[in-house]
């Protein structure tokens, strides 16, 4: 019985930091799931200015988008980019008598960008708050069992963009 109980005394010391590195190690494999596809998107839109559908096939060599525990997502959004309005105090834009002008000659014009996001889906909210954690709440946040970051880059004007 004595034997028993220390076993079972050296599995409750144990198992804790047991659970720690599995943890640690899930939250290590995100991170590196997460940073693929960063890095998989920043070289596309380096390359070609554009930011890609699809990330499957830029990613890196033996990356997984799905993991124990979680799930990784490439997303893609259209953002729409409005110039300022200039003040029509400016002085270009006044005339000779010092009276704002009737119509402006600039017309600023909105601009239609790409910008791309990446996802985890976890069932695991410290798995989520690992990932909040690292990469900061200035660009990423939580909702519900999903961790997004947008990334901060953006395509150039799309083709049949108004400017």
């Amino acid at each position: 019985m004595v034997i028993i109980a220390m076993l079972a005394f050296g599995l409750a010391v144990a198992y804790p930091r047991i659970r720690e590195r599995a943890f640690e190690g899930r939250l290590t494999q995100a991170i590196a799931n997460v940073n693929g596809v960063t890095t998989a998107a920043s070289t596309f839109l380096e390359a070609t200015g554009v930011l890609p559908a699809e990330i499957g096939g830029s990613v890196p060599a033996g990356h997984t988008m799905a993991s124990p525990g979680h799930i990784v997502q490439w997303e893609l959004w259209e953002v729409v980019v409005s110039p300022d309005i200039p003040d029509v105090a400016d002085d270009r834009f006044m005339n000779e008598n010092d009276l704002p002008l009737d119509s402006l000659t600039i017309r600023p014009v909105p601009t239609v960008h790409a910008i791309g996001g990446v996802s985890v889906h976890s069932p695991e909210p410290a798995l989520l708050a690992g990932l909040l954690q690292r990469y900061g709440a200035g660009l990423s946040f939580i909702r519900d069992t999903t961790w997004t970051m947008v990334l901060p880059a953006r395509s150039r004007p799309r083709p049949n963009s108004p400017n």
